[in-house]
Parts: structure tokens; C-alpha cells; sequence
């Protein structure tokens, strides 16, 4: 390490999830980053957020951080929040007084997704369809795992600006019959409103192929290893599955209008990607009658980075250094 960079404070990122942390210390270069030290933790073992924090700095090189940045499944407002899965409460201003940083910054985990898009690697990117991509246009990424997420990223002067969105939680749309039955099996299930995330998610997929067995649902990883090993049942749910994700993707793209780019992420993709050609997804997001030349110009890209939370972070926290 040079000794200009060594002199460069360092960003501290972080993408917080219920189950794990993935957290990271680096400098910035000129356009890339030197990574001091990178380290997964378990959230749960931890009371707070700074607790998390402190245990991760305590097995780090000793150099002042110039500014934080954290990735966090929770709804942000105002620099605060709660933690969804963990009993945590957030806070921006307590975060960085507890830890001696100069300025600490919470980003919603797809906002935080919205800026690592750009540093995601050509081998980590599957391209869909390519479509005629507009640099002045609004950007999507949706990402389904435990739940449901998206976010979107606007271009502007100063460069592009992310913004949350709950449209993980609109109502799902039946496409026919066999979805008037899937939505039938949910309503009983649930007993109120079926929202898109009851059905793309992990636990969406466990229903998806009870739904289509008549048994009782089975753990989601059992689903996507029954599929791999070739279990009818478990193919049908994930085909069903990228069908229902391709035609939700489809109809946020009519809502944004994300003629700069579409970015499908979360954990079960990763999980889905030998069943990702196959077709049911591109022809869900297609599948929009007399709105489909519209879609079939946005570029769609699927996100393969398990780390883009992070890369969203470390480049959120770069830009504040400015």
C-alpha cells in the first residue's frame, strides 16, 4: 500500500442481516478499493448493532474510519429504524457516537443493492435481454429471498439517487384459473389480503409446491434441492415460481419504467439460476398484451453478487467522503 493511500481514512461498510453481517473495512483508490479487512459475523450473537460493530473493528487493522456506511433489512427514516428480524433499534446519530466515527449512515438493504449494481463484475451478471439501454432513464432492482424487496435508482446531476419502495407488499394478481386456485389456497391459508411476497419469497416457494402436491409445505432448500435432484413437484413449484417472479418484475417495469436497467437480486436466485434460462421467467416479464413492446426494451440483468448489499454500502459511504 502506497503511503497516499495508507494516509486516506477508510470507509467501514456493512450489510446487516438478520441471520449474518458481512462487514468490511477499505480504502478508496481511484476507482477501485483497497480491502483492509472483510469478515462475516453472526447478527444474532449480538445485542446491538454497535455491539456488532465494535467486535468486528476489535478484529481490524487500528485506523481511523473517515465515514460508515450499513446495509439494513429495516425501513429507514430520519436515520432510524428497527431492525425487522432482530430486536434492535437504529439510529444514525447513537451509532456514531458509540463507536467514535465521524458520521454513521443507514441505508434500506435495496436501497443500498440500488448502488452496488454499478460495481457488480461482468462474471457475476446474467443479461437476460440485453434491450436498448437509456442512461437518462430510471433504474429497477427487485429481489426476492425472505421476502420481497425493490428499490429504485434516478439519474441525477451528482449522479444517480436510490429510493425506497414497498411494492414487495402490493396485492398478487392472479394471470388465470390455475392463479385464481393459488390465490384461493393463500387467502384460506392466511386469512386476509395476498400480498406479492407471500408468494416470491422462500417461504412463497415452500407454498408453491404444496399447492401444487396437496401436502404440507417442506422447507424452502428442500424445495430447491428436491428440484436439482429432479422431483416433479419440486420443478413444477420453481418453475410456477419464475413464471410468477417474471410476470411481477414485468408489471413493476410498467409502473418505473426502467428503461436504464432492470436488476433481479436476493438469495433465491442464486439458488434458481440452472432454472433461470429455461424460459418461464422472460416469458412472465414479456407476458403484458399490448404493453410488451414496452418491456422488451428494458435491459434485464440478474445479479448473481451474494455481496451487492455491501458494494451498495462501501460505494454509498465513498460518495460521502466527497
Amino acid at each position: 500500500m502506497s503511503r497516499a493511500t495508507s494516509d486516506r481514512p477508510l470507509l467501514l461498510a456493512g450489510d446487516i442481516g438478520g441471520t449474518k453481517a458481512l462487514l468490511e473495512l477499505s480504502v478508496p483508490g481511484d476507482g477501485t478499493y483497497d480491502v483492509l479487512h472483510r469478515a462475516e459475523l453472526p447478527s444474532g450473537d449480538h445485542a446491538s448493532l454497535e455491539d456488532l460493530v465494535r467486535s468486528f473493528l476489535d478484529q481490524a487493522p487500528r485506523r481511523a474510519v473517515g465515514v460508515a456506511c450499513f446495509s439494513v433489512a429495516a425501513p429507514i427514516v430520519g436515520g432510524r429504524g428497527r431492525f425487522t428480524n432482530l430486536p434492535w433499534t437504529l439510529d444514525e446519530s447513537v451509532l456514531a457516537r458509540t463507536l467514535g466515527l465521524p458520521k454513521a449512515v443507514l441505508l434500506n438493504d435495496f436501497v443500498a443493492a440500488c448502488y452496488g449494481v454499478d460495481d457488480v463484475g461482468p462474471k457475476e451478471r446474467l443479461t437476460l435481454a440485453c434491450g436498448t439501454p437509456d442512461p437518462e432513464a430510471p433504474r429497477l432492482v427487485v429481489g426476492a429471498g425472505t421476502g420481497l424487496g425493490q428499490a429504485f435508482l434516478l439519474p441525477g446531476p451528482c449522479g444517480p439517487r436510490a429510493f425506497p419502495s414497498e411494492g414487495g407488499h402490493s396485492g398478487f394478481a392472479p394471470r388465470g384459473a390455475d392463479d385464481h386456485a393459488l390465490h384461493r389456497f393463500l387467502l384460506d391459508r392466511y386469512g386476509e389480503r395476498v400480498s406479492q411476497e407471500r408468494v416470491l419469497s422462500g417461504e412463497g416457494l415452500a407454498l408453491l409446491e404444496a399447492f401444487l402436491s396437496g401436502e404440507e409445505p417442506r422447507a424452502p432448500e428442500a424445495v430447491t434441492t428436491g428440484a436439482g435432484a429432479g422431483e416433479p413437484q419440486a420443478v413444477a413449484a420453481v418453475r410456477l415460481f419464475l413464471a410468477l417472479y417474471g410476470s411481477y418484475v414485468g408489471d413493476a417495469a410498467l409502473e418505473f419504467l426502467p428503461r436504464g436497467g432492470i436488476y433481479v437480486a436476493g438469495g433465491l436466485v442464486t439458488h434458481l439460476r440452472p432454472w433461470l434460462e429455461g424460459g418461464e421467467f422472460l416469458a412472465g416479464f414479456l407476458d403484458k398484451g399490448r404493453m410488451r413492446p414496452i418491456v422488451e426494451g428494458m435491459p434485464l440483468h440478474v445479479v448473481l453478487d451474494p455481496a451487492l448489499e455491501l458494494l451498495g454500502a462501501r460505494r454509498y459511504a465513498r460518495e460521502s467522503l466527497r
